[in-house]
């Protein structure tokens, strides 16, 4: 990529709300907001107005940026967890300031606790990663409890941030992905979909 263009994406990316770092091939690095990822080509969106898309071959990794001051009582819940990988899941929502029980309701309706658990369409682990998904968290290995609930927690963080915090949402987009979600302008009429986010928030609300 010349210099030019690295100039172009400094300039867009001025004031932009930070979420994770993308680092490109060459080394340089963007904040971005939020990210979705077509086939080959990736959209990333720079602020409420400045979004561009790139190929997903100049993509490197993405980074975790420093997260932003939350409510304690929005990192962790008051009820103690108890299920497997509990403490886990506790460690790394605190860590990424996420209720521990958004993450542990997703595991549940995603691979019932599962770290082998692989789906029909290739997805792995105990968040259910898809192989893009963790490749641009820099998962090495999928069916590591660790490495799988920290790229989920990632992914959840930044579609809360994309769809506002609206929980229905991001979890319609964690199951069926961001351009479904984008292209029905709410949940798709997929039973499938509309059933898991149903799921996921009834185990929410009770705390696993």
């Amino acid at each position: 990529m010349n210099k030019i263009l690295f100039l172009l994406l400094a300039t867009l990316f001025a004031g932009s709300l930070s979420a994770d770092i993308l680092v490109l091939e060459s080394g340089k690095t963007l904040k971005i907001r939020s990210y979705t990822v077509h086939g080959a080509a990736m959209q990333i969106d720079l602020s409420d107005k400045a979004e561009m898309t790139i190929p997903v071959a100049w993509v490197r990794e993405i980074r975790l940026s420093a997260p932003e001051p939350q409510p304690k009582q929005a990192a962790v819940a008051q009820k103690k967890p108890d299920f497997a990988y509990s403490n886990l899941v506790l460690a790394l929502a605190e860590k990424h300031c996420l209720d521990w029980r958004l993450v542990a309701a997703v595991m549940a309706a995603e691979s019932n606790f599962d770290p082998n658990a692989i789906s029909p369409k290739g997805a792995c682990g105990l968040m259910q990663l898809m192989p893009e998904t963790a490749r641009m968290y820099r998962v090495d290995d999928p069916y590591d409890p660790a490495q799988n609930i920290e790229a989920g927690i990632r992914h959840l963080k930044m579609l809360l941030e994309r769809y506002d915090g609206n929980l229905k949402l991001v979890l319609a987009a964690y199951n069926s992905g961001e351009k479904t979600v984008d292209r029905y302008q709410g949940i798709p009429p997929y039973q499938e979909t509309r059933d898991y986010v149903k799921r996921v928030l009834r185990r929410y609300k009770t705390g696993v």
